[in-house]
């Protein structure tokens, strides 16, 4: 984030009074004790502007050609820790950045630093100039000096950096050339050269994130990489196989979802499901993952559960990336759904047809988590992400969706799993450290972003939090609460737990609803009586709907059927006072949209508008 000057005034209030009996004066001050202040944000901008010819006929074998034009960059940032600008090389097309061979349409010219004894290949090169007066930036000279010719990154790399403000009229910051040495047999032709230049601020603030080649991702896998310096969390702990140039990137050589529990490879062709996200970007809501690295309306995007037929991947794999979407507002009392597109559920090909026009991201006051929020099928506003509101954001369960938290605690419930002897069936709240970024785990070990990594616990981001029921209904769904609706829960003001049951079929905000607007039968479904369960869970995992298998916590300690079942509570009271309606779906296909559960399960939470 930029950093601000705040210039603050003082108001000073002066009173004379005169007394008669004393016959002299008094004089009484007083100071104004709310500041005026003014934010002056960080303002940063970078040009640049060729100031001779970038185009040069070479003679194939003769000596290196250096000098082939000059672009000068002119940066300008009121930044007062400064600013570093990064390179990278683009190869292929001219929107695709990475590999850094120069853009052809005959044969490649690779790249590499200049070297007047290396005349085996052809190859490329850079250099950077520093500019003139206040405004010159430093050439970085470590761990590659790039004051002479040298190759040109394949990963953004610092290439020049300002330690303190610049002026408001800029000169150049530095200047960039090219130069080339060809072999006796380069194939003649036109090759073009394309360097991307990147200004972060301050000086210090980490490096842009490239794009994945197409080689980094190994054959017959899917790849899951970062999109933005400042995700958090990580997804290499789903396979030992490491990518170095993205190390938080995660390698998916086998699928274990479908309806078989027997793990399988990667294959083109196949079926695969997707991970569930371990990242996690401060002020962004997750709307699911995307083949593009910045994904727009037209992107193809897929649910974080979703199961997809995996693309040839015999040469090299399939890469993703997170679709994040900024928060627009607030989730409290929010009113902005008749602004997003209704995403359609089409009949003929059995998919929900969407874009991220269906999708906005929104902020809970409570706690500052922020939700990727769609306008789905049923024409109701649902979060597409899992509640992750922590036991220490306190919720006050005499008025519920309070906008802004000023709560006692999330309730503890008073609903016993019948015959528990083990203590902790009556929890509020599980595996809250689990889905904090930087929390600690039950020992007190800070958690962190990878199964692998000492074989700690995993802060696993998208799955959420779990609730048992007495605590997802704030307290209000009692054990005397027998049958109906109850009338409070621990969603955003505004929204409310989804209506439970297979009668509710007909009733709007419900989950058997929303299944009857996605072309379900609005009922229960198994593998034995109805083998339509696994496509109706296909279509609930897509996106935008996003339903993921986080399984559920039984008991204290323990936690379930994650990767395999799907467990969601209703709003909806049995006639049992010990039971309550949840939605749950299975990994052999069934498909339940009013099963009975004992009240004091661990199970998760999504809100839809009311």
């Amino acid at each position: 984030m930029a950093k601000g000057s705040f210039v603050t005034f003082g108001l000073l209030l002066s009173v004379t009074t005169v007394s008669f009996l004393i016959l002299t004066n008094s004089y009484v001050s007083a100071t104004d004790s709310a500041d005026a202040s003014v934010n002056v944000s960080a303002a940063c901008t970078m040009t640049g502007s060729g100031n001779n010819s970038h185009t040069a006929t070479i003679t194939p074998g003769t000596a290196f050609t250096g000098n082939i034009g000059t672009t000068n960059i002119v940066a300008s940032c009121n930044d007062p820790n400064g600013y570093s600008v990064y390179a990278i090389g683009y190869s292929g097309n001219p929107s695709t950045l990475g590999n850094t061979d120069l853009i052809n349409t005959n044969a490649t010219i690779a790249t590499r630093a200049y070297d007047a004894s290396y005349t085996t290949s052809s190859y490329w090169s850079m250099k950077l100039t520093a500019g003139q007066g206040t405004d010159a930036a430093t050439i970085v000279t470590t761990p590659t000096d790039y004051s002479t010719y040298v190759a040109v990154p394949s990963d953004y790399a610092k290439v020049a950096t300002k330690t303190s403000a610049t002026s408001a009229s800029p000169t150049t910051a530095f200047s960039t050339t090219y130069g080339v040495y060809t072999t006796a047999i380069q194939a003649a032709g036109e090759y073009v050269g394309k360097v991307k230049y990147v200004l972060v601020h301050p000086n210090t603030a980490p490096k842009p994130v490239a794009p994945l080649a197409e080689d980094d991702c190994p054959a017959n896998s899917i790849c899951y990489a970062p999109n933005a310096s400042d995700i958090e969390g990580s997804m290499d702990s789903i396979s030992d196989t490491k990518i170095t140039k993205s190390p938080t990137a995660g390698v998916q050589k086998q699928t274990y979802r479908g309806t078989s529990s027997t793990p399988r490879y990667i294959t083109s062709g196949l079926d695969a499901t997707l991970v569930v996200q371990n990242y996690y970007r401060s002020g962004y809501g997750f709307a699911g993952w995307s083949p593009d690295f910045n994904a727009t309306s037209s992107s193809t995007i897929y649910g974080p559960d979703e199961t997809i037929t995996v693309g040839d991947v015999s040469n090299h794999g399939m890469i993703l990336y997170p679709v994040w979407v900024a928060s627009t507002g607030n989730l409290q009392n929010w009113n902005g759904c008749n602004n997003l597109t209704k995403a359609n559920y089409d009949s003929t090909t059995g998919k929900i047809n969407a874009t991220l026009s269906s999708v906005t991201a929104l902020t809970d006051q409570r706690d500052g988590n922020v939700y990727a929020v769609a306008r789905l099928a049923d024409d109701n506003c649902w979060m597409m992400e899992n509640l992750r509101l922590d036991s220490d954001v306190t919720i006050n369960n005499t008025n519920t969706n309070n906008p802004i938290s000023s709560f006692a605690s999330l309730p503890v419930s008073e609903d016993v799993w019948p015959g528990a002897t083990t203590a902790g069936y009556n929890q509020p709240h599980f595996n809250s450290n689990n889905t904090h970024i930087g929390g600690t785990n039950s020992t007190g070990e800070a958690l962190v972003s990878s199964y692998n990594a000492e074989g700690k616990t995993a802060q696993w981001y998208g799955y959420g939090n779990y609730y048992n029921w007495y605590s997802a209904t704030a307290g209000h769904g009692s054990t005397s609460k027998k049958g109906g609706d109850t009338d409070g829960d621990i969603c955003p003001a505004g929204w409310r737990l989804p209506i439970g049951s297979s009668s509710s079929s007909s009733v709007s905000k419900s989950f058997a609803y929303l299944d009857i607007s996605m072309g379900g039968l609005g009922t229960d479904a198994n593998s034995g009586t109805q083998p339509t369960g696994e496509a109706r869970m296909r279509i609930w995992r897509s996106f935008p709907t996003n339903f993921i298998n986080s399984g559920l916590w039984w008991g204290s300690h323990a936690r379930y059927g994650v990767d395999k079942d799907n467990m969601y509570w209703t709003s909806t009271a049995t006639l049992n006072s010990e039971m309550a309606y949840s939605f749950q779906m299975y990994l052999n296909g069934e498909f339940r949209l009013d099963y009975t559960v004992y009240r004091s399960s661990g199970y998760t939470v999504r809100c839809v508008l009311k």
